[in-house]
């Protein structure tokens, strides 16, 4: 399973007014990792997501994008 960030943004979110279905936090096949008021990090396959996408007017989906850190104790040799 792959990782996703579902967004709302703040235009749409003030004339919406809605939140988070109540059924996408019973979706077995979901797992919510954070939430915040406009913006969910979500643990599930690409299917499910996009499947979730369509149900949620106005929100926006993209994969989650780690960046690496570097070492600040650089090793010689």
């Amino acid at each position: 399973m792959s990782r996703f960030i579902l967004h709302q943004p703040k235009s749409f979110a003030a004339a919406a007014g809605g939140g988070v279905p109540a059924a996408l936090r019973s979706d077995d096949r979901v797992t919510i990792i954070d939430e915040m008021p406009r913006l969910l990090l979500i643990d599930c396959s690409e299917e499910v997501a996009e499947e979730w996408l369509e149900r949620m007017p106005g929100w926006k989906l993209q994969q989650e994008n780690r960046a690496q850190v570097p070492d600040p104790r650089p090793r010689l040799g």
